[in-house]
Formats: C-alpha cells, sequence, structure tokens
C-alpha cells in the first residue's frame, strides 16, 4: 500500500482498522519495500485492489 507524505503509523494502523471493519475480514496492509523479497512475488500476485 501507498500511503500520502506525511502520514503516520496510527494513520496506516487506522486505516487496516477501517478496512476490516467494512470488508468484515482480516487486513494486511504494508507498503511494497517492506516486503522480503523471498515473499515479494507471491504477496503481489495475492493483492487485492480497493
Amino acid at each position: 500500500m501507498e500511503m500520502e507524505p506525511g502520514r503516520s503509523l496510527l494513520d496506516h494502523i487506522a486505516l487496516i482498522q477501517d478496512l476490516e471493519e467494512a470488508l468484515g475480514c482480516k487486513v494486511d496492509a504494508v507498503t511494497e519495500k517492506a516486503l522480503k523479497e523471498r515473499y515479494k512475488k507471491w504477496v503481489l500476485d495475492e493483492t487485492i485492489a480497493l
């Protein structure tokens, strides 16, 4: 996921909580940069754009 410049960790957490509530399921949201290289392809293949 990409956050606007100036957004904080608390903004990131709030977004995840809002998405989980709206979708009714667990949501994982990380930046592409934060993904370990060995998992990157698998994770990106499973990505669902909202």
